[in-house]
Order: C-alpha cells, then sequence, then structure tokens
C-alpha cells in the first residue's frame, strides 16, 4: 500500500477526455502513488478547491478551458491564498501562454507536446514540482519562526535591559531611602549626647521621638526588601487567623502616632457597621495598613488631616477607605502606583508623589491578591487621594 505522506493528489482541470484518460494512464504506468480529482471547467474545480484545498497537494489546469479561463483560475486559486502549487498544460507552440502563467504565479508549466514525451515526464515532474513546493515552504517557516524568534528575543533583550537598568535605579533610590534615617537617627543621636544637659524634657522628648520614628522607617523598609526577596522566591504565603480588622486599624493609627506629631497632622477613624470577625494573616494587613498611613503621612501638607473609615456592612467584604490631603495621584498612574518600578520610572518626571514611594505598595498589592482582595487609589474631588482596600470575608 503506497504511503500517503508521499502520494500525489492531483486537482485536474482538463475539459479534453482524451487527454485525461491519457494523463490517468501515464501514471499508473509510472509507478508513482497518485489520486486524481478531475473537473471539466474552473469553477466546478474551484469550488471543490474552496471546499477542501488541504485534499490535494497540487493542481494542474489546462490552460483552454470553457468558461473561466485557466489564467483567470489561476489568479482566483492565488487570490485565495490556497497552500498549493499550481502548473499549468498549455498545447505545442504556446511558449507566449506558458511565460505570462509564470509571471501570473504558476508554480511551472509542461507543453503538451506528444511527440516530446511530455505524458511519460509528467508524473516524475509533477512528484518534482511538489517536493520543491514542499520544500520551500518548510523553509519559508523556519526562516518565518527565525524571525519571530529574533523578534522576540530581541524584545526579550530590550526588557532585560530594562529591567536592569530599573533594578539598578530602585538601588540607588533604596540605597537613598535607607541613608536619610540613618543619618537622621545618627545626628539626633549625637544632638542628644552633647546637649542633654541644656535640653527641657519636651525637647528631649520631641528627639527621641525623631530617632523612634526614622527607626521605624528603617525598619520597614528593611522589612520590604525582605519581602521582594520572597516574593520573587515564590515564599510570600500568608499565616491566617481569624481577627478584627477595626483593631487592627487602631493599631496601626497608634504605631503612627509619633510621625503624625511630628507633622501636626489629624486623624479621624470612623466605623459603621458591625465588627466581625475575619480570617486574614494579621501581619500582612498590619502592613497594608501602615504603608498607606505612611504615605499619607509623607504627603500630607504640615499641619493637614488625615481620615480612616473603616465598613462592614455585613456582605461578602469588609472595606477599608484612608485618605488624605495630599497632591494626589496623576490619573493616568492610578493603576500602575502598584507596579514593583514605578517608583523608578516617574523619578525623572514631574510628579512629587512618585518619588521616595518604596515598595509598599507593590507588596500591598501583593498581599491583597494572596488574600483574594482588592487594594486601589482614587483621586478626591479637591485635593487629596483616597486609597481603597477591600477584603473578602469569606476567606
Amino acid at each position: 500500500m503506497p504511503n500517503e505522506t508521499n502520494k500525489l493528489k492531483i486537482m485536474l482541470i482538463e475539459d479534453n477526455e482524451f487527454d485525461r484518460l491519457s494523463i490517468d494512464r501515464a501514471f499508473s504506468k509510472s509507478g508513482v502513488p497518485y489520486s486524481i480529482e478531475e473537473c471539466e471547467r474552473g469553477e466546478d474545480a474551484y469550488d471543490l478547491l474552496e471546499k477542501n484545498a488541504d485534499s490535494y497537494n497540487i493542481v494542474v489546469i489546462d490552460y483552454r478551458l470553457p468558461g473561466i479561463s485557466g489564467l483567470d483560475l489561476l489568479k482566483d486559486i492565488l487570490a485565495k491564498k490556497m497552500p498549493l502549487p499550481v502548473v499549468i498544460l498549455t498545447g505545442s507552440g504556446s511558449e507566449q501562454v506558458a511565460v505570462d502563467a509564470i509571471k501570473a504565479g504558476a508554480y511551472d508549466y509542461i507543453i503538451k507536446d506528444p511527440y516530446g514525451g511530455y505524458l511519460e515526464l509528467l508524473p516524475l515532474v509533477l512528484k518534482d514540482v511538489v517536493q520543491k513546493y514542499n520544500d520551500r515552504i518548510a523553509r519559508e517557516q523556519a526562516e518565518e519562526m527565525i524571525k519571530q524568534r529574533d523578534a522576540e528575543l530581541r524584545i526579550k533583550n530590550e526588557q532585560l535591559a530594562k529591567l536592569n537598568a530599573l533594578n539598578s535605579e530602585m538601588v540607588a533610590i533604596t540605597s537613598h531611602d535607607l541613608r536619610v534615617p540613618l543619618n537622621a537617627i545618627v545626628g539626633y543621636a549625637e544632638m542628644l549626647k552633647t546637649k542633654l544637659s541644656s535640653l527641657n524634657d519636651r525637647e528631649a522628648e520631641n528627639w527621641t521621638d525623631r530617632i523612634i520614628e526614622n527607626g521605624y522607617r528603617m525598619a520597614a523598609l528593611v522589612r520590604d526588601l525582605l519581602d521582594l526577596k520572597k516574593i520573587d522566591d515564590y515564599k510570600f504565603h500568608l499565616a491566617m487567623k481569624p481577627v478584627r480588622l477595626d483593631k487592627i486599624l487602631q493599631a496601626c493609627i497608634d504605631m503612627n502616632y509619633i510621625a503624625m506629631k511630628n507633622r501636626n497632622l489629624s486623624i479621624n477613624f470612623k466605623t459603621d457597621g458591625e465588627s466581625r470577625m475575619v480570617s486574614v494573616d494579621p501581619l500582612k494587613m498590619e502592613q497594608v495598613f501602615n504603608n498607606i498611613l505612611s504615605n499619607a503621612i509623607k504627603f500630607s501638607p504640615e499641619g493637614g488631616a488625615i481620615s480612616v473609615h473603616y465598613q462592614d456592612t455585613g456582605g461578602d467584604s469588609i472595606s477599608v477607605k484612608i485618605c488624605d490631603e495630599g497632591p494626589g495621584v496623576p490619573e493616568a498612574s492610578a493603576e500602575v502606583i502598584f507596579d514593583r518600578y514605578y517608583q523608578a520610572e516617574m523619578k525623572d518626571k514631574a510628579n512629587k508623589r512618585a518619588y521616595g514611594m518604596g515598595f509598599g505598595l507593590y507588596i500591598s498589592r501583593e498581599i491583597m491578591n494572596l488574600h483574594k482582595g482588592r487594594i486601589w487609589a482614587v483621586n478626591k474631588t479637591d485635593k487629596g487621594c483616597c486609597f481603597h482596600v477591600e477584603i473578602p470575608t469569606g476567606n
């Protein structure tokens, strides 16, 4: 039984019955595995090809046909982008017709010269056409695949270069963010050491508060760096416990008391609805609330106000809203502020809110994703920004 992969599957469009029989007889004698679908008219052949071009691997068209001409049929097949080589059969002395067919897109042409032995050569010629056509298609596909891979590699290289640049920028920013509180701690400690005897209790307490505040800032930065490593290593997990989120919120407000006092900021904490127990990772939710509060403190004007609203209506989620009176977030950046490299990308742009935000919002979003919750930012109509946190109660 012939191998189907090596079998010629021919669509023959020939209106001359004698020529059709002669071609079939020539293939029978040749030993070349084949099957032939015969059509007398180009319109009938085109309908068959349009329905199932995959049933054939070569099309042989007589140039002179009733109805649509062989050349027009060739053009229609090519316009439809059927994946088949087309060979034109022409009568003896029709070399110009053959040239026109090649120009129109025929893969090859054969002159029907009964004295030239074309019937004996036809099976081998068509087999060679199919082989060369398949080789060409395979080569073009390989070349296209190489081009696509080159383009993908070029894009990946550009992305890696950008990522390396962003990483370098983030290292510089993080180093700066670590040095600022460290220098402040050293400076206040040295002043306390040298001037302690001349300070009154209020002044000493103020400088001590500054040291504590900057110590908290350094601890938060170090924690963020450790969390980034855990995220990259897929080791950032939750330790779920049933807790009351309003209590966690109050604890976070208390933790940020010194920072708010140093900037003369007031805070209004409002609770609505119930106070249900909900299963969360309390330390990580504390981290989310502290990140938002620290940003609110940082960007609020001296003497401004921060509002915190806890709402539990008994539904499928609990919502928390923390608002400040700062410059707000550019509308185009409302989503990307939670991206890992937003700070580095915005460093040199005119956005006073971007620089110095660290990785806190990125880590907060990761924490909320793990809780199957949400975090997003919306600007207030007058001034400032509100961060919303939504925690599902069914975790």
